[in-house]
């Protein structure tokens, strides 16, 4: 076990980018084997390559930085489909309407006719029907 710490001084090792490439590796090379398609398999072994090269970099402020721009992205998309589970989810007690102003998302209760919506971000008031 020493050895292996040894050898991982001064290399980057494992995180959040690194375990998606090899998670999509892995996927990629069980739709191969069902499949039979050589396309899929290459796919998974340059997948596969990836996250271990980047495991193993000294680069160290270079594998952060893409690190940091794979979790923006990452949590951005599951804000996005956590918003929306919520917008379904609450479809029969609520509406949603967007500003034309700033194009923030705002919520109203449903049932209360034609009202005026104000919104909270730049103040722009505007006639919806709940």
């Amino acid at each position: 076990m020493n050895w292996l710490q040894r050898m991982m001084m001064g290399r980057y090792g494992l995180d959040q980018l690194s375990i998606a490439l090899l998670v999509i590796a892995v996927v990629l090379n069980v739709l191969a084997g069902w499949t039979n398609t050589a396309l899929l398999s290459i796919f998974s072994v340059v997948f596969m390559v990836l996250g271990v090269w980047r495991m193993f970099s000294k680069n160290i402020n270079k594998r952060r930085e893409e690190n940091f721009k794979f979790q923006q992205i990452y949590y951005k998309t599951i804000n996005f489909f956590r918003q929306e589970k919520n917008k379904f989810n609450t479809r029969k007690t609520h509406k949603y309407f967007k500003c034309p102003s700033c194009k923030n998302t705002l919520r109203v209760p449903r049932g209360k006719g034609k009202i005026y919506i104000t919104c909270p971000k730049c103040g722009e008031r505007f006639i919806g029907k709940t």
